[in-house]
């Protein structure tokens, strides 16, 4: 009895062909899940930003606004954050800084940077949540002994 073949025994351009077709599969695999991401993000951002306005119309709770903050990803929380903002008068950007100054990706954005770098824009800019609860984090540090105040020194 002769040798048996294997059976990965391809010839060159067969064996070629396989894994150019391998590569060109996981390419394909990869834009679809980025793309699917990409999609599923930008629903989420459109999903929050409609809650936020809603709340922003009285037409949801505060409870229910805050709520769907918080469960939204960091970086599409941020994204919508940032759009809405830009069309707020005074008043309802302290309104959304009520209903969101308990929010943990505003709380994480606070607490990643020092005390002593934090300025006043910065407060405003976290989220534009408003000078209320960049008061209320100075308050909290004031309180705690974390400040750091430059009158003393």
């Amino acid at each position: 009895m002769g040798p048996v073949p294997h059976l990965l025994d391809l010839p060159g351009g067969l064996a070629v062909l396989v894994v150019l077709a391998s590569v060109a599969v996981a390419f394909y695999l990869v834009r679809a899940f980025g793309r699917r991401s990409r999609r599923l993000e930008r629903r989420d951002r459109q999903s929050l930003l409609r809650l936020l306005r809603g709340y922003l119309r009285d037409e949801v709770t505060a409870e229910a606004a805050a709520l769907g903050a918080a469960e939204a990803e960091s970086g599409a929380f941020w994204a919508t954050l940032e759009r809405l903002s830009l069309g707020l008068d005074r008043r309802m950007r302290l309104k959304l800084s009520l209903a969101l100054e308990r929010d943990p990706h505003a709380r994480d954005e606070l607490r990643a940077r020092s005390p002593d770098r934090i300025t006043q824009r910065d407060r405003v800019g976290v989220g534009a949540l408003g000078r209320h609860a960049a008061r209320r984090s100075r308050a909290c540090r004031v309180g705690r002994g974390d400040h750091h105040d430059e009158d003393t020194a």
